[in-house]
């Protein structure tokens, strides 16, 4: 009966022993493999990050090994792409592909297309290629451009990349709207016919390229009211500004008649000129501020021509091709009889009829004149 009881305390005693183990000691549960990561319990997920411990271990054994086999064959690269780790690859294959892109773009300036790429980057896969032009464009590394209705790619300057920086897409189409209207400007209504875009969206989008001086905003002399929008670098036309005749888009009448008594001054003291002669003492004296070009000059004379204070005549030999100036022959007087009455210079002289809406009758300038 003692050895009875002796073996019951022992198994009591075992079976207590096995049961602390087993809830010291949690059994794994069985977990399915596309169960969500959160919807495991902890001992499974301490089991998972235990896997990928022993993964980067063993990962790294093999590294090792590797080093010390390259270190015995005298420092040659042989490494096998089993070792490499796989996210190490493909940044350096993304970054290859970069560089080859960039470097292509680099031989030609001036934007290159698809052609060139599959003739320049055979060794790069389509995707390859597909996605490092789309990190570079992300990056506003290049830019893409449409010429003769072709789309190429250009390298951007690092400053213009700074400009180009976080571009959305619409705002980059509308600088490439008002970039093909050159340097006469494009207009609000235009860009919204071209890019479909409501006018308060295309007003905010202009402020932005305004901001990042990308566009800039220019007023044309012939609608001073409508402002057009141009590339910040480039210089309005001499259709919108007016040229050299006008300063802050007002025509300038005093500066003109300067440049009209500087002229007749010089073609009276040279007594026969040309056009590029009288052209060279404008530019030497400095007069303009403005760089100003022959044919300027040659309005300029045409004017005295029209006041009877110049003549063109023809050039002396068969050689000369050119026009000469010389002082007027016979010169228009400022006035005479004919001009002194209202009828010699009323505009509308042909309408005036006796008993009509314009006549002599009812004529205020004629009362104004008989009015001694």
């Amino acid at each position: 009966p003692t050895q009875t009881r002796n073996a019951h305390a022992q198994s009591r005693s075992l079976e207590g022993f096995s049961l602390s183990l087993s809830l010291s000691v949690p059994r794994y549960p069985r977990v399915r493999r596309d169960a969500p990561y959160a919807q495991k319990s902890p001992a499974t997920r301490s089991t998972c990050a235990l896997g990928e411990r022993q993964e980067v271990q063993a990962w790294g054994d093999r590294r090792k090994a590797a080093e010390a086999q390259r270190s015995g064959d005298g420092g040659r690269r042989r490494i096998c792409p089993e070792v490499e780790s796989p996210y190490m690859a493909s940044v350096k294959g993304d970054k290859g592909a970069e560089e080859a892109v960039l470097e292509v773009l680099r031989r030609f300036p001036e934007g290159c297309g698809q052609e060139v790429f599959d003739k320049e980057l055979s060794h790069v896969s389509l995707q390859a290629r597909a996605d490092a032009l789309n990190r570079l464009l992300s990056r506003s590394s290049i830019q893409l451009l449409s010429l003769n209705h072709q789309l190429v790619y250009k390298e951007l300057s690092q400053e213009d990349a700074v400009r180009f920086r976080n571009l959305t897409a619409e705002e980059l189409m509308l600088y490439q709207v008002i970039k093909s209207a050159g340097n006469t400007g494009l207009w609000t209504k235009d860009m919204r016919s071209k890019t479909n875009l409501a006018q308060p969206h295309i007003t905010k989008i202009l402020k932005t390229l305004e901001n990042r001086k990308l566009v800039k905003a220019v007023k044309s002399v012939n609608n001073p009211s409508r402002k057009v929008f141009m590339l910040y670098e480039l210089d309005p036309s001499r259709e919108l500004t007016g040229g050299a005749w006008y300063t802050e888009n007002q025509f300038d009448a005093e500066f003109i008649e300067v440049l009209r008594e500087a002229c007749y001054k010089f073609i009276q003291h040279q007594g026969d000129t040309t056009v590029h002669e009288v052209a060279e003492f404008i530019r030497k004296k400095g007069f303009s501020k403005v760089d100003l070009r022959v044919e300027d000059i040659h309005s300029i004379i045409n004017t005295l021509i029209y006041d009877g204070r110049i003549d063109q005549v023809d050039g002396e030999g068969d050689d000369d091709m050119e026009d000469h100036f010389r002082l007027a022959v016979h010169n228009i007087p400022a006035s005479n009889a004919f001009t002194a009455t209202p009828c010699g210079v009323c505009p509308v002289i042909g309408e005036c009829v006796d008993g009509g809406a314009i006549s002599p009758q009812t004529c205020v300038y004629f009362d104004k004149w008989l009015d001694f």
